[in-house]
């Protein structure tokens, strides 16, 4: 059984790591990012586990169309890949996080929308 890949599937992983080598850059000294910022830290982590389960997981059939995988698969890369670029933001940015965040729930909205009107349009 030959298994299908992706590039863009592990280009993920690789930046995702050399973030977080450039993280280590950083913040050389304690306190680390992960005493300073633990939400962000957690939610990066969670959501890049979240992507790796979307990855192994794409080729079992669990009833959800494989369109939904491939949108559950670039929301998680996409949140886990953010967090750790708004902590290498400097520090007189922090007030731009927020505004990073709304952005990125936006744009990811705006393509759930129009990939359900894509949908919606090819079924009838």
């Amino acid at each position: 059984m030959a298994i299908e890949t992706n590039p863009v599937d592990a280009l993920v992983p690789f930046i995702f790591f050399v973030l977080l080598a450039f993280l280590q850059l950083r913040y050389p000294d304690n306190p680390t990012p992960y005493h300073l910022h633990p939400n962000t830290i957690w939610l990066s982590i969670l959501s890049f586990l979240l992507y790796c389960f979307f990855i192994f997981s794409g080729n079992l059939n669990f009833g959800i169309r494989v369109n939904h995988f491939q949108t559950l698969k670039r929301l998680f890369a996409s949140l886990s890949l953010l967090c750790l670029l708004v902590l290498l933001l400097p520090d007189t940015w922090e007030c731009f996080h927020f505004v990073i965040y709304i952005l990125w729930f936006i744009i990811h909205v705006l393509l759930a929308i129009k990939t359900y009107f894509m949908e919606t349009r090819v079924q009838l």
